[in-house]
């Protein structure tokens, strides 16, 4: 299985992640590389991710918190947020455990169970004011 990365097909500006079942770090950093190129394309304009990771999608075997630590600091400067749909336990509880080993994170990641939740907190996020403090959840 695999890891791919386009455009999301619903909401404009948003990168959006498919997790297929078993998957390396390597599929997840090949995917990667391409985000940067979708937000260059965007002339500076803010765009956000959506990981969809519900079908039936497992973390492989590695430093989970360092992989994707080590993305959030490669993230564009255009970038909004990040909401992840993962309605499986131990992936919602690696992303608690991150987020508290990285506070900075806390305001631009989101965790939901579903693909129309995470779009929800997207669409709320882009009509939020800047100062709104809004951060992490899990729902």
């Amino acid at each position: 299985m695999t890891v791919t990365v386009n455009w999301d097909s619903k909401l404009e500006r948003v990168v959006f992640y498919r997790f297929d079942g078993r998957w390396a770090w390597d599929d997840f950093l090949r995917a990667f590389a391409r985000e940067p190129e979708l937000a260059a394309s965007l002339s500076g304009a803010r765009y956000d991710v959506l990981a969809e990771m519900t079908r039936d999608t497992r973390l492989p075997a590695g430093p989970a918190i360092a992989y994707v630590y080590g993305v959030y600091r490669r993230y564009p400067a255009n970038w909004g947020i990040t909401a992840v749909a993962a309605p499986n336990p131990f992936i919602r509880a690696v992303f608690n455990v991150w987020l508290t080993v990285h506070p900075d994170t806390r305001p631009r990641f989101f965790v939901v169970d579903d693909l129309e939740a995470a779009r929800e907190v997207i669409q709320g996020s882009r009509s939020a004011p800047a100062a709104s403090g809004a951060g992490y959840q899990s729902r």
